[in-house]
């Protein structure tokens, strides 16, 4: 396994209580798991965790195929926390 390094931004920091946290997992729906497991019955990250978007070494997870991912980044899909993508 290998250890990967989450990066919370927005709503997602808010929700893990968080800017970073570290697991041992060999993908990234496996380091998911961990660490909404890590929290029990709060639902809150595993909310916000299902509309966010996620970047593995600075590119989309369909992009990565290696299974030792030093560092995801856990962004919240909305244009209003998303500055490049917001409106206007």
């Amino acid at each position: 396994m290998a250890k990967v390094t989450i990066q919370y931004w927005a709503a997602a920091r808010e929700a893990a209580g968080v800017d970073l946290e570290s697991v041992e997992a060999e993908t990234l729906a496996e380091a998911l798991g961990v660490i909404v497991a890590r929290r029990g019955d709060d639902g809150r990250l595993r909310s916000v965790l299902a509309t966010s978007s996620f970047l593995v070494d600075t590119a989309p997870p369909p992009a990565w195929s290696s299974r030792t991912p030093p560092s995801s980044r856990c962004c919240p899909s909305s244009p209003a926390a998303d500055p490049v993508h917001s409106p206007g």
